[in-house]
């Protein structure tokens, strides 16, 4: 009888990623963020020694939680209150360490950010009054509508610090930087429509999901294509351009 393929959470070491490519091209390969590729190493997310990004052709990589809740467990810290301050985050630091220091090659760097995903919490109180304003009365899920919409501000803020550092370092003009989610909005969080589902499921409401690029001189500004992509599509399209 037929029998199914062994499972694993590891990523085999004989798939080469794009680090890995970018690597035999003479890229310095950075990573920081979520390496969801292996088995749970120690703690919830924790990187394999044997399947971790160090072993997948990352030169760079320091595991490390950030500001969210993933790095303060059930401890609730306390709120922040003036308009415009954001919590240190130490991961998003680290990124754009990499990006302002002094690079005799080309690079490669990947942030896989955990915001915004669950838990859905917090410190920036100033954002959570400001959507509480926003967000209509009769929206479902309201309270739950209301910290997503804060949480996603925070993400937003650690986008621009990492783009920030990139025009810090004199980099903006020569760089691809594309933004890009791994699913759908969470049903309890975030409204899809008018695509049907969500996270979890094959439905477009799960696996459609905005995908952004910023390259100036190569990418125009504002512009909009209409040619479906998909996450696999990078890796050759990074090869191509490297």
């Amino acid at each position: 009888p037929l029998r199914a393929p062994p499972f694993t959470m590891d990523l085999p070491r004989e798939e080469q990623t794009i680090p890995e490519h970018l690597t035999e091209l003479g890229y310095e390969t950075a990573f920081f963020g979520k390496w969801h590729l292996n088995a749970h190493y120690g703690r919830y997310l924790g990187w394999s020694p044997t399947h971790g990004p160090q072993t997948q052709g990352c030169q760079v990589a320091v595991e490390d939680f950030g500001s969210h809740p993933y790095s303060r467990g059930k401890r609730t810290p306390e709120p922040i209150t003036t308009h415009g301050e954001f919590p240190a985050d130490s991961m998003i630091d680290r990124a754009a360490g990499f990006l302002r220091a002094e690079h005799q090659r080309p690079f490669f760097l990947m942030v896989s950010l955990f915001h915004v995903h669950t838990p859905v919490r917090t410190r920036c109180q100033w954002l959570l009054d400001k959507y509480e304003q926003k967000v209509p009365a009769d929206s479902p899920n309201r309270p739950q509508r209301v910290t997503y919409a804060a949480f996603a501000g925070e993400m937003d803020h650690k986008v621009g610090t990492i783009l920030q550092a990139l025009e810090e370092a004199q980099l903006g003009d020569d760089t691809l930087v594309v933004l890009m989610s791994d699913n759908g909005g969470h049903p309890e969080y975030a409204a899809n429509a008018p695509l049907r589902g969500s996270k979890w499921n094959l439905y477009e409401g799960g696996v459609r999901v905005p995908f952004l690029a910023r390259w100036p001189k190569h990418v125009p500004a504002g512009s909009v294509s209409n040619t479906p992509v998909i996450g696999y599509d990078l890796l050759p399209t990074f090869l191509d351009i490297a």
